[in-house]
């Protein structure tokens, strides 16, 4: 697989530069390409991926864990090398995939700024008229000359963000890395990108918030197993894939290709949901008990650690956000394998189709993700008996139902409460 591109950027030349430096590396990667295509077992993350975006266009990309999201995001910024076909890309291209890319840890936020911008062709003058919306947006003024690797992950993520945006790439990339900032910077962000989008650069937008990618894009494509399932109105887009995924829901979910790392030296293996009884299930009646089970494995011991939970709605939104910290007890230790159990003795949510996503963040002063999934799991919640006609009337109206104590006061004084069974 070639690429064409209009300019060789600084990451070009360095890329060439190793692979001058390492002469086996070509021959390595046509062995590589060699066996995987004799091997019979043989797994693609991408097949048959074919697709134009116009300048000025913004492109959302959707599908379930593991569609190839990610990957083509990769492929098109040129860190991972695709192995057959051709991507024709005319215009600058910036990158959004992970908290921190492109930023050097021993180099202080200013001298990142300066180094992303030098990779994206611009000159020191470009830079430095855009360098003041950069910090501003990204909240970082107290710590510009403070080496990247001492940053949160919410400073990483805000710097990186600012930085893609404000440089003026003519194409912008960027994945699900805007879950990990607040609620505040999140919308912060997407009125960025709606900015961006009114300045005619083109974005490809991937996400799990279905709200964001019917806000930001008219287009939209579904992934499913490496390929391309539908390319389109972007409503019906979503609707295609709101159907498959909670269609597909299922009480227990592992991930047996998860592994922890020295990058990732903790990680998510399983998900479970469960009712008070103890049954696994996906679907749950309003009221029910509902209970959620996470298996983790670690190869370090006594990393202080807490964990969260966001159920969101068919429509991306967040209804519930769960921190073990809110118990009090601010961490646990990790061990080998670890079972973090949550439960809700009633589950107050509207009728709907919810989905999860998972967490695991150090607990000291770093407070930086080790580990998430996305949408790890998800689960129906149905309609119960006796609720009467209001649950239906108010979907859609709110997504938390709690019952209040109605009192009544007339004229003369006299109140009741409506339900009240002793009145």
């Amino acid at each position: 697989m070639g690429f064409t591109h209009s300019h060789d950027t600084l990451r070009d030349k360095i890329t060439s530069g190793i692979k001058f430096c390492v002469p086996g590396l070509k021959d390595n990667s046509r062995k590589n390409k060699s066996q995987m295509k004799s091997d019979s077992k043989e797994f693609w993350a991408l097949k048959d991926i074919s697709f134009d975006v116009k300048q000025g266009e913004v492109l959302g990309i959707i599908g379930p864990n593991g569609a190839g999201k990610t990957t083509l995001l990769k492929i098109l910024s040129q860190i991972t090398e695709p192995t057959e076909g051709e991507i024709h890309i005319k215009g600058r291209v910036a990158s959004l995939l992970e908290v921190g890319t492109g930023f050097h840890p021993e180099l202080s936020g200013r001298e990142n700024v300066y180094m992303n911008g030098a990779i994206l062709g611009m000159t020191k003058s470009e830079i430095k008229a855009k360098f003041d919306e950069i910090v501003a947006f990204a909240e970082v003024e107290k710590f510009i000359d403070t080496p990247i690797k001492r940053y949160s992950s919410g400073m990483n993520v805000r710097l990186a963000f600012a930085v893609a945006a404000y440089l003026e790439p003519e194409i912008l990339l960027v994945d699900e890395v805007l879950a990990v900032g607040d609620v505040n910077f999140q919308k912060k962000s997407l009125g960025r990108m709606s900015d961006v989008t009114q300045e005619g650069r083109t974005i490809l937008f991937v996400s799990h918030n279905m709200q964001a990618i019917r806000q930001l894009t008219s287009r939209c494509i579904l992934l499913e197993n490496g390929e391309i399932v539908y390319d389109g109105d972007t409503n019906l887009c979503i609707s295609k894939y709101l159907e498959s995924v909670f269609d597909s829901s299922t009480n227990k979910k592992s991930f047996p290709g998860r592994k922890p790392s020295e990058e990732r030296p903790v990680c998510i293996r399983c998900v479970s949901l469960s009712n008070g009884k103890g049954t696994n299930k996906s679907t749950f009646s309003f009221g029910e008990q509902w209970n959620l089970e996470m298996e983790m494995e670690s190869i370090a011991k006594n990393i202080m650690l807490y964990v969260s939970a966001h159920i969101r709605n068919e429509y991306g939104i967040n209804v519930y956000h769960f921190v073990s910290r809110d118990t009090g007890q601010d961490y646990f230790y990790s061990d080998s394998y670890l079972k973090v159990r949550m439960t809700l003795p009633k589950l107050l949510l509207y009728p709907g189709r919810y989905s999860i996503d998972l967490y695991v963040s150090r607990a000291d002063s770093s407070l930086k993700n080790i580990d998430s999934i996305l949408s790890a799991i998800s689960f129906k919640v149905n309609q119960s008996a006796g609720l009467g006609v209001s649950r239906e009337l108010g979907k859609g109206l709110a997504v938390v139902h709690e019952v209040p104590t109605w009192e009544i006061e007339d004229k003369q004084g006299y109140r009741y409460r409506l339900n009240d069974d002793n009145d």
